[in-house]
């Protein structure tokens, strides 16, 4: 009889289940997953407020340095 999941040397599992090994495993992939996800669209939020705000700061400048050139000008 070929070796499955469900059977361990020999002898059938009486559930049929995956060995607790195998179970606990398969929980910590799925968990490291989930949190490297949180963490992912945490650092994805991060960057994109920064992005955002290096935006404004630009504009800021542009507007600033426009103004003072017009007050500049204006002294003529």
């Amino acid at each position: 009889m070929p070796w499955s999941a469900a059977t361990h040397g020999g002898r059938r599992r009486s559930n049929g289940s995956l060995p607790t090994y195998v179970r606990t495993y398969a929980s910590h992939m799925a968990r490291a997953k989930i949190n490297a996800a949180g963490r992912r669209s945490f650092s994805r939020r991060c960057r994109s407020l920064a992005r955002e705000q290096r935006a404004r700061i630009y504009i800021l400048r542009r507007c600033a340095t426009m103004l003072l050139c017009w007050y500049i000008r204006g002294d003529d």
